[in-house]
């Protein structure tokens, strides 16, 4: 449902839950659809693994604009 969208989107924002159940900002990312994921692949953060062709696959790359942005944002972190 979302797939055209997302496909056209070349600048990702990327956030986390804590386990405190706060939402920390953990970087922007630059990405390019590439298609369906090729092969099974093990889900980093289970024991489940992702079937051939059962997600979308958008390789990240840390956005060059981060290196610009995390100096001024640092002051954020020391008040949070």
């Amino acid at each position: 449902m979302n797939r055209s969208k997302l496909s056209r989107a070349s600048i990702w924002a990327s956030f986390v839950a804590t386990t405190d159940g706060a939402t920390m900002f953990v970087g922007l990312y630059a990405t390019t659809y590439k298609g369906l994921l090729a092969e099974d692949t093990p889900q980093p953060h289970t024991d489940k693994i992702d079937l051939a062709g059962s997600c979308d696959v958008h390789p990240p790359r840390q956005h060059h604009c981060i290196r610009v942005l995390v100096p001024s944002l640092r002051w954020l972190l020391d008040y949070t």
